[in-house]
This record gives structure tokens, sequence and C-alpha cells, in this order.
């Protein structure tokens, strides 16, 4: 009987704790975003992930992963960072803004590999830093908003975030400014 007392506790427990705790944002709760106005005003918005070399060049890269590739570079892993700073005018159904995209070489031969890696970024138009082995790159985003709103755009119930579907990461999530 204990035994059934314990198991019965222990499946109550477990479904509090499954229903009280949002993984993705604490207490955030999640709807679909009704139209552009619940967006208007300045947002930043970021997303990240951590790659394996070999996972970001078969992602962003143009070659595919050989022996080669993993004794050149070693256990290498990349940073991939996105900082979006954006302005959304539901009246005239624009986007302005900036875009700062951020790549941060760590682990494996970046030591020995960096200046070569730096300066293909160099050639790039990135802003490079030795002291963190990464470089940034700033792009300007301005255009027309869509007619319709994306079905996976949310926003929580304080009206103060939005997730999108990102590339980098799950989500882009934007903190109202």
């Amino acid at each position: 009987m204990t035994k059934l007392r314990f198991l019965g506790l222990f499946i109550i427990l477990m479904a509090f704790v499954f229903t009280a705790c949002d993984s993705d944002s604490g207490s955030d709760s999640w709807q679909s975003l009704g139209s552009w106005a619940e967006m208007n005003g300045t947002w930043e918005g970021t997303a990240s992930q951590n790659y394996t070399i070999r996972d970001y060049l078969e992602t962003y890269g143009e070659e595919e992963w050989t022996h080669w590739h993993h004794e050149l570079y070693g256990n290498m892993s990349v940073r991939f960072t996105v900082v979006e700073n954006i302005t959304i005018n539901s009246n005239t159904m624009r986007l302005t803004g900036t875009q700062r995209q951020t790549r941060a070489f760590s682990g494996g031969n970046t030591a020995a590999l960096w200046p070569e890696i730096k300066n293909l970024f160099i050639e790039l138009g990135h802003n490079v830093n030795d002291s963190n082995n990464s470089a940034s790159i700033i792009f300007i985003l301005s255009g027309a908003l869509p007619d319709y709103i994306p079905p996976d755009w949310q926003i929580n119930r304080n009206g103060n975030r939005v997730r999108t579907p990102s590339t980098v990461g799950n989500y882009m999530v934007y903190t109202r400014q």
C-alpha cells in the first residue's frame, strides 16, 4: 500500500510540475499574433545556436565534410548569434532596423586557423575581434510588412514578447523596447 501511495503522490507531483512549467520562457503563455498593430513599436530580438564546426560547415558552407576537414579543424565549435533591433509601423505597414550576425570560434585548432578564418571574414565585409575569435556583420533591414500574419508568429499574454521561428536556434525571441 505504501508503494501505491508513493506512486500516486509522485504522479500528482509530476503532473503539477509539467503543467506549471513553460520550458521556453518561464511564465509566458503564447498565442498567435492577431495583427501587426500588436507589434507597433521597437523590438530587440535574439537567437543563438552552438554548432560543431562540421554542423556549421554543412549548414552554411559549400563543402561536404571529409576526414581532411576533421584533421584540419579538430573539435572546433562555432556560436552563431543573431541580434535584431526593429521598428514596426503598422499604420504604414513598414519594418526598419538592423540585424547583427556574430560567429565566435573556439576549441580545436581555432588558435592556429584564426588568421585564415579572420581574413576570410574580413574579405566578406565582417568586423573581427581577435580577443574572442569572432566575426560580426550588420545588415540594414527595411521593407514592407506582408499583408498576412505568419501563422507561427506568437505573442505572450503581456504583449511584451514575440517569438518567431528561426534558422538559428528554435526561435527568435523579441522583447518590446
